[in-house]
């Protein structure tokens, strides 16, 4: 992993990462989704037949759209705290409740 991370391969050094290659392309170049809400609204868009899983009703998108979002404002605390040196806060201590 820090390899991967070091050599600029994988967007933004993190985690999760998603290699795809786009249907007909004969070309070797893949391309690289990064962050979990992106991948989920890629997964979401196709499926191994290619169709499309989204709805096309707008609100209905939105509401599927909600729900990654809550993803990221549910554990956007937890990976504050636990990969604090990502996010530049190394020399913060954490205190403890008594």
């Amino acid at each position: 992993m820090p390899a991967k991370k070091e050599s600029g391969e994988l967007g933004f050094g993190q985690v999760p990462a998603l290699k795809v290659d786009k249907k007909g392309d004969s070309s070797d170049k893949s391309n690289l989704l990064v962050q979990s809400g992106s991948i989920m609204r890629f997964i979401g868009e196709i499926d191994q037949s290619g169709k499309q899983l989204f709805p096309n009703d707008p609100v209905a998108r939105a509401k599927i759209g909600a729900i990654i979002d809550q993803e990221a404002d549910c554990f956007g605390p937890f990976r504050t705290v636990n990969y604090r040196s990502r996010m530049g806060l190394a020399s913060v201590e954490i205190g403890r409740a008594h």
